[in-house]
């Protein structure tokens, strides 16, 4: 029986053997490849698992095996080197066609001149909230208001957000009628930051029932921190009609990111309803004699699911931007171009600063004093278990606002010593004797 089982076992280490050879052969060309790498660690692999298994074999008869092993090691060691030294190349390669590149497309966009004359190229942020481009060009300078191509995509660069704008100029305008304008343009507008707790930012959550009332929902700051699946219009109103026995509408969703209900009790002879907004909804109702909609047409409120729940702040303030712009004639004998780079966004504050406040802080102190002649030791100990911040800061940029908040609690202490020096006493004169 034991030589039975020591001829399978060496049938199998010969079997894993083989499969070594053949993949330290397809290793042994100069170019490596990870694969090949991958095959021949495998194969080393099996190799050891079938010495390990073959207890009947004696170790004189496993000694040619374990060589093998280690000169097929080596072969890997040597292979890995050379495959890393390879993708070094390539990455410098790649960075030196790279830089080729930028250089031409330096050389042929040209940076901003923003000398008066015929060199003049510049292009800035304008409109409401810098939702558009406008590109001057030339002597008499040219001016093109560019706007966002919603329908055109642009793909991310290295996490820089791309958008695209574009302006064409009317057929009756008085000079460069067809002309046409496009600018791509990428931004970083930065990571989601915690905020506070959802009851810290909005303190009128009700008692009883835990809602919110949702107002001033025709403003903007207010209608972008509306969302609910069931708003699922693009455009104009939807309406949400009281079901059986209802005295409310019930419609889940989330505000200010945060998931919860929405509840809207609507106004008489009205009907629930919300509009889209050029940001978010605006909630409300329609009159039932015109559907014509009113942010007042109905009381909506809103509950959290978790009133604990932390909001998510995004920097909404200055971020950068880059890119380039390009002016075309119509007929495609003129071009104009060049690089492009702004902020974007309102300058926000003009200093850092903070605004918040501690709530309520208790305290417990503990203190004595020890007199010792003319001289008195005191201590005093304040301890603060647990006390909370919460404000709004803009220590990253003064554009940037973010919501602040931090549970703290702190011990202090102080010492003094006071000395009390002895004052000279009046004395009778010594009696002459």
């Amino acid at each position: 029986m034991a030589a039975e089982r020591a001829e399978m076992q060496t049938m199998a280490i010969m079997t894993a053997s083989g499969e070594v050879t053949t993949a330290l052969a397809d290793l042994s060309g100069s170019d490596p490849t990870q694969a090949q790498i991958d095959a021949v660690n495998t194969a080393i692999s099996g190799l050891q698992a079938a010495l390990t298994a073959a207890a009947d074999v004696h170790d004189a008869a496993k000694a040619g095996y374990h060589a093998q092993i280690m000169t097929a090691q080596g072969a890997v060691s040597r292979a890995e080197m050379a495959l890393m030294a390879m993708e070094n190349e390539a990455a410098m390669e790649a960075a030196a066609a790279m830089a080729a590149t930028a250089a031409k497309l330096y050389a042929g966009i040209g940076a901003p001149d923003t000398t008066a004359g015929a060199d003049l190229r510049t292009a800035v942020y304008s409109g409401t909230d810098d939702s558009e481009i406008t590109v001057s060009f030339g002597a008499t300078p040219t001016t093109a208001p560019l706007t966002e191509n919603k329908d055109a995509t642009v793909a991310a660069h290295h996490g820089w957000d791309g958008q695209m704008f574009t302006h064409t100029v009317p057929s009756t305008a008085a000079s460069g009628a067809g002309d046409t304008y496009e600018a791509v343009v990428y931004s970083h507008v930065g990571e989601p930051t915690e905020g506070l707790k959802f009851n810290v930012q909005y303190t009128d959550l009700d008692a009883t029932t835990g809602e919110r009332p949702i107002i001033n929902t025709g403003t903007p700051a207010v209608q972008e921190l509306v969302a609910s699946s069931s708003f699922d219009q693009s455009a104009g109103i939807k309406e949400f009609e009281l079901g059986t026995n209802l005295q409310r509408v019930i419609i889940t969703g989330s505000f200010h990111g945060v998931s919860g209900t929405y509840y809207c009790t609507p106004a008489a002879s009205s009907t629930c309803a919300a509009q889209v907004a050029a940001d978010g909804f605006t909630l409300g109702g329609t009159a039932d004699t015109d559907n014509s909609f009113s942010a007042g047409g109905g009381t909506w409120t809103f509950k959290p699911t978790d009133p604990e729940t932390r909001l998510m702040e995004t920097p909404d303030g200055v971020y950068a931007s880059y890119g380039w712009w390009l002016h075309k004639s119509e007929d495609g004998s003129t071009f104009t171009a060049s690089a492009f780079t702004d902020y974007r966004g309102g300058d926000g504050a003009p200093y850092r600063s903070s605004r918040g406040d501690f709530g309520t802080v208790p305290v417990v102190e503990f203190g004595f004093g020890y007199p010792s002649g003319g001289m008195r030791y005191e201590m005093l100990v304040e301890y603060r278990p647990r006390f909370s911040f919460g404000g709004r800061a803009n220590f990253l940029a003064p554009g940037r606002r973010q919501s602040v908040s931090m549970d703290l609690s702190s011990v202090s202490g102080a010492y003094s010593t006071q000395t009390d020096p002895p004052i000279p006493q009046e004395c009778d004169p010594p009696v002459p004797r």
